[in-house]
């Protein structure tokens, strides 16, 4: 009995630190973390529980400068989601996404962030980058409405999401530089 209630307690505990919050305080949008391999819950983007919606429209928007792994650089026109109902929605119910553009998640700590690609229409690729720009790694091609956690099992600061094989076609993987310019300057709400 007492192990029953110490495992309760330690699984209960995994959900209400205030780490673990990506908004608001109520267990349904606490259950859509996926916690990373230390245990650490990590917020996913998109924690939507409704199936129905329409894609965000009025977020910040800005230009960032991709040093890709071979080539001259490339500057893509990008949203970018701050709060965390931004960060929550993403690119959630989108039907499209032109080339060279895409969506900056500004995380409010380094992590070692999983998205999931609930209510995703449209195949991703998810950038996690450093807080100095460093590109550490890439899920290419993320499949739309999958609940799967996805990561690259290092830490990060943001995360930017391109059309589905955009990544490998402009030549960005780990080890390419983005140049966030005065995105690195904002402040989480």
């Amino acid at each position: 009995m007492t192990r029953t209630l110490l495992f309760a307690a330690l699984f209960l505990g995994c959900f209400s630190g205030p780490e673990n919050h990506a908004s608001g305080t109520d267990q349904l949008k606490q259950a859509h973390f996926v916690p990373d391999e230390k245990s650490n819950s990590a917020p996913l983007h998109q924690a939507s529980s409704s199936p129905k919606g329409s894609p965000q429209t009025g977020l910040q928007r800005s230009s960032i400068t991709i040093h890709p792994l071979a080539g001259d650089p490339i500057t893509l026109e990008v949203e970018l989601a701050v709060a965390p109902r931004e960060r929550e929605k993403g690119m959630m119910f989108r039907t499209e996404i032109a080339p060279l553009t895409g969506m900056v998640f500004i995380m409010d700590r380094t992590a070692n962030h999983r998205f999931w690609m609930k209510n995703t229409l449209i195949p991703l690729d998810m950038l996690f980058i450093a807080e100095d720009g460093e590109v550490v790694g890439v899920v290419e091609n993320a499949t739309p409405k999958s609940l799967k956690g996805r990561g690259v099992g290092t830490a990060s600061r943001y995360i930017l999401e391109i059309g589905g094989g955009e990544s490998k076609r402009l030549k960005i993987g780990a080890g390419s530089w983005v140049n966030l310019g005065p995105i690195s300057d904002h402040k989480i709400p």
